[in-house]
């Protein structure tokens, strides 16, 4: 079944988490959380290499969660759909309670 889309909710929600499912993405949305910054920056601020960088934010952009513009010289990066905050603070908090669960 590979290359069939599941117009699901189910499906597309699994393939939101797809895209968010390697840990460098991740990092590259909570980066773009306050704004926009430049490919390049973002490669460097998070110690990718630049084809590394440039293969994750390609993931990103094909599943609309990066959207890039050209300004002169540089690519710059913003989240695509801004409700990736929210999803990302979600994250964080179900990690801090199964945390503090696991050490009770």
């Amino acid at each position: 079944m590979s290359g069939v889309v599941d117009d699901t909710i189910e499906g597309r929600a699994a393939s939101l988490f797809r895209a968010m499912s390697h840990p460098g993405r991740v990092a590259m949305l909570a980066a773009l959380v306050p704004g926009e910054v430049a490919a390049g920056a973002l490669g460097r601020a998070l110690g990718l290499e630049s084809s590394t960088a440039s293969h994750q934010l390609a993931v990103l952009r094909q599943a609309g969660l990066v959207r890039s513009r050209r300004a002169g010289s540089l690519v710059l990066c913003r989240l695509g759909v801004p409700e990736v905050a929210l999803l990302l603070e979600a994250a964080d908090e179900i990690i801090a309670t199964a945390l503090a669960r696991n050490t009770t």
